[in-house]
């Protein structure tokens, strides 16, 4: 069974992500394509002392009833982790780890934003990466960014629609599409890649 992350970033809550990927319904389409654990780290806004990630992430839990309507009952958590199971699916949350790459090593898949950083970190894991664009964030060059890896073939550029993010994950984790493992020496290719957008 396959393990699939979902990554939004430390400081910013890509809402829309989470919108798509909380539903009954993707985490069937899910468990239908083998995945028996889902790892969502939602961010950690912090607005006048209120972690905005985490409570559009449990509103989104109580909004579709996740926990019932999957079975999942709660374990306990620890160090803001949050684990619901049942006997065929496992949901993890949390809000940001500084040791990211432990669960990235854990992940089969990973859906991360498009941010630079988060893409190159996935990449050195040699994990398979859907890059999703937060088209919400002003003056960022996530678009472009994504699909120059994607073009070069490192990673998937996938809109933030629940079919087509379905349909990516299902590609990557049967072996229908065969991404180019990131290089070594891949300081130059980044650098590369953001100076061609810095001077688009």
């Amino acid at each position: 069974m396959a393990t699939v992350l979902v990554t939004t970033g430390a400081t910013v809550t890509f809402t829309r992500l989470l919108e798509t990927v909380l539903t009954p319904e993707f985490i069937r389409q899910l468990i239908a394509n083998g995945v028996s654990t889902l790892i969502i780290q939602y961010g950690n806004e912090i607005k006048n002392g209120v972690n905005l990630s985490s409570k559009v992430f449990h509103s989104l839990l109580t909004k579709h009833q996740i926990v019932s309507s999957l079975g999942l009952k709660a374990a306990d958590s620890n160090d803001q982790i949050e684990t619901y199971s049942s006997s065929q699916f496992t949901l993890v949350a949390l809000p940001f780890s500084p040791t990211i790459s432990k669960y990235i090593d854990q992940a089969d898949v990973v859906v991360s934003h498009a941010g630079t950083g988060s893409i190159v970190d996935v990449l050195r894991a040699d994990k398979k990466l859907i890059a999703v664009v937060n088209d919400e964030l002003m003056d960022n060059h996530q678009a472009e960014v994504a699909h120059e890896f994607a073009q070069l073939n490192y990673c998937l550029h996938s809109e933030n629609q629940a079919a087509t993010l379905i349909l990516h994950i299902k590609l990557l984790l049967h072996g229908l599409v065969t991404l180019i493992p990131f290089p070594p020496q891949q300081k130059h290719i980044v650098q590369s890649i953001l100076f061609q957008e810095a001077n688009k």
